[in-house]
Parts: structure tokens; sequence; C-alpha cells
């Protein structure tokens, strides 16, 4: 399996959100756009209280953080991505629902609760 963003992508400012991931070039619908490592956590009480806690992933009944940009991605009611995640395999997938145009921002459904309320999708 080869890993990494299979597409030129910039981390940036995304309004409201603090940091976004943003494509630089086209994708097309049902693609693979990521594939990235997940980094199981066995104990996260100690990082309630930090910064990390908020890109923390949902992988079956554990919690992890995305070795790549998909900890980057933020949360959409209309997203743009699906992930797959893999528990076995310790990974997760990133594909294209849609085609998705230079200069969006790429954006997936949380499964964990949200700790914020969502604006603007």
């Amino acid at each position: 399996m080869k890993y990494g963003t299979f597409y030129n992508v910039t981390v940036k400012d995304s309004p409201g959100k603090g940091r976004g991931v943003f494509t630089e070039e086209y994708i097309a619908a049902n693609t693979l756009v990521s594939v990235e490592c997940a980094l199981v956590l066995s104990d996260v009480d100690d990082l309630r209280s930090h910064k990390l806690f908020q890109y923390l992933c949902a992988l079956g009944n554990s919690l992890t953080i995305t070795l790549g940009v998909g900890s980057l991605m933020n949360h959409s009611e209309q997203p743009n991505i699906r992930v797959e995640r893999l528990v076995q395999e310790e990974r997760f997938e990133f594909y294209s629902l849609r085609d998705i145009s230079p200069g969006e921002e790429l954006t997936h459904r949380y499964v964990r609760q949200l700790w914020f309320s969502p604006i603007g999708g």
C-alpha cells in the first residue's frame, strides 16, 4: 500500500474554522485522495486539555491521530471527502465524494461528537 496524499494540497486558514486542507488541482469523484497511517493512542486522558485533543480521530473503539493532512481536514455537514477507517490495518483512506475543483477545501463528516457548533456547513 502506498501512503501519502496523491494530490497537491495546501494547509491554510479556513474562514471560521482555523486551519484547513485545500486542493490545488482538480480531483475527480470517487478517487482515492490520501492514505494515512493511524497512530493509536492508549491513554488520551492527559490530552484532554491539550490542543492535540482536537485532532484525534475515531478508529474502531480507539482514538488515533492520522499521520498526514487528514487530521487537519475540517468537518462539514455536506462533505466532499469520505473516510474509510480500516481498523485492522490501522489506516485511514480518504476518497472524494464528488468532483472537487482547485481551491476547494477538503472536508469530511466527523464521526465523533462535535465539540463545536458547525458553521457554514
